[in-house]
């Protein structure tokens, strides 16, 4: 499998000015298309730096995509540096400079003198031309290592990669993509996780965990040369280790896949049950997170909403609350199942910390009275969510239990 690293170029990202989404789009990519990808660097605005980690690169990787620095401004340093980093002179390109002149032309405005620059590229190296900006990209090998350094603006780095590059990487490399298949887990954390799995060996795959509140995804990067009847063992006795907060498995052939709401709406139609929710403390998430969902019309009559942030144990906080949050929205909106949340968590901090909130969780209807007490860290915002998901989840394990 070939090695890959990102290189993004700019003290704006090195000072934290802007997120470096290109760095994970063009590894998402990369990865999706077969390489293993090692290393993200970032490099501030000075020559030395770049011709300096350039030159490191170039010894480690087999792929390096830099992006940025390829403007018209005196910061702009990315091809001066790859030319004396690799020792190809800058050479002035006609072609840049024509299609330079010629988008200024489409706008109807004068070019300045600065975009001049641009047109000089490493002599040697391959132009990349970019339809959608005024900044050609280049390509060049150096060691082991074939360099890209597309511009750092995301729509025409995105752009080029995909039109310009993508098909030249499918032709210098050998590519057998392999696959990801996540484990969709809910109420649930991190280190329950690792101690469910404490001593599973996932060889050849590759695991990993991903924490997007409110769930934490379990990953297994999958070789290629895994047939089918492996891949599916792998993913049977990770389900079996960790039992039910698993709500959702994708990347499988069979498994729907999907978010919370989707495991459950297909069951609340296939049983013709309907539902209304009751909150205190929750802000709406519930309401709003079951009203996500494509076939919500169809299950979801409606929600309360109370007490529009967690409110000090004070207030109320009990699972009797909670049933009468839930019965008040059943009667209300005529469902069949009511669920209703009461969360309550103190806004005041302890050593710099949010203290714990409690939520109080009752699924009731004719026949059905499910409760749940739960313990939460974090935010009022994290809380809610948290919450909110958790509510859903004691649905999700009632309909299992159907």
């Amino acid at each position: 499998m070939p090695i890959a690293e990102i290189l993004s170029q700019g003290d704006e990202v090195v000072c934290g000015q802007i997120a470096d989404t290109n760095a994970a789009w063009l590894s998402e990519r990369l990865t999706d298309l077969g390489f293993s990808v090692r290393r993200h660097s970032a490099v501030g605005d000075r020559l030395e730096d770049i011709v300096g980690l350039l030159q490191e690169t170039s010894a480690r990787c087999d792929l390096c995509i830099s992006t940025g620095g390829l403007g018209p401004t005196e910061d702009d340093l990315t091809a001066a540096a790859a030319a004396k980093a690799f020792d190809l002179p800058l050479a002035f390109d006609e072609k840049a400079m024509a299609d330079i002149e010629a988008l200024y032309r489409r706008f109807g405005k004068p070019m300045p003198d600065s975009n001049q620059k641009q047109a000089w590229l490493p002599g040697g190296s391959q132009r990349l031309d970019n339809q959608w900006g005024t900044a050609p990209g280049f390509a060049l090998s150096f060691g082991r290592c074939f360099f890209v350094f597309l511009p750092g603006v995301p729509r025409e780095m995105c752009k080029l990669f995909e039109r310009v590059v993508l098909p030249k990487l499918k032709e210098r490399f050998d590519l057998n993509p392999g696959r990801l298949v996540t484990l969709r887990t809910v109420a649930i954390g991190e280190s329950s996780l690792q101690q469910r799995l404490q001593g599973f060996d996932p060889h050849p795959a590759v695991l990993g965990f991903r924490t997007v509140p409110p769930e934490n995804q379990v990953k297994l990067r999958i070789p290629a040369s895994l047939p089918d009847t492996g891949v599916v063992a792998l993913v049977d006795e990770l389900r079996r280790r960790i039992g039910a907060p698993v709500f959702s498995i994708e990347g499988v052939d069979g498994e729907p896949g999907g978010d919370l709401v989707a495991a459950i709406e297909g069951r609340m139609t296939t049983a013709d049950l309907s539902l209304a929710s009751g909150e205190w403390g929750c802000g709406g998430h519930l309401a709003k997170l079951c009203a996500s969902g494509r076939q919500a019309g169809r299950w979801y009559r409606g929600g309360q909403i109370h007490g529009l942030t967690p409110q000090p144990p004070t207030e109320p906080v009990s699972a009797d609350f909670a049933e009468e949050l839930a019965s008040r929205a059943r009667t209300e909106f005529g469902a069949k199942l009511g669920l209703g949340i009461s969360l309550n968590a103190d806004p005041k901090v302890s050593d710099g910390r949010p203290k714990p909130g409690t939520a109080h969780l009752v699924l009731e209807g004719e026949g059905v009275f499910e409760v749940r007490q739960i313990h939460l860290a974090g935010g009022p915002e994290l809380l809610r969510t948290l919450a909110a998901a958790a509510g859903l989840d004691l649905l999700r394990r009632h309909l299992l239990s159907l």
